[in-house]
């Protein structure tokens, strides 16, 4: 069992997947250096599935992901 607590959490959302932060310091991550790309009303990440598992790993290197 994984004991860390997840920064973000990657959701299943229609044809996307949304990369959503789930503390203060994922969101202003999100907000400081990824505010040029697309995100939902909600704040969350969209990723198309054919870059999926790029935006994962880039995450991974400094933050814990969730993808369960």
């Amino acid at each position: 069992m994984n004991t860390k607590i997840a920064d973000y959490k990657v959701i299943a959302h229609g044809s996307v997947f949304l990369l959503t932060a789930q503390n203060e310091a994922a969101s202003l991550n999100l907000e400081d250096f990824y505010q040029d790309s697309n995100f939902n009303k909600n704040g969350g990440l969209i990723m198309l599935p054919e870059f999926l598992n790029d935006w994962i790993d880039h995450f991974q290197n400094n933050w814990v992901v969730s993808t369960e």
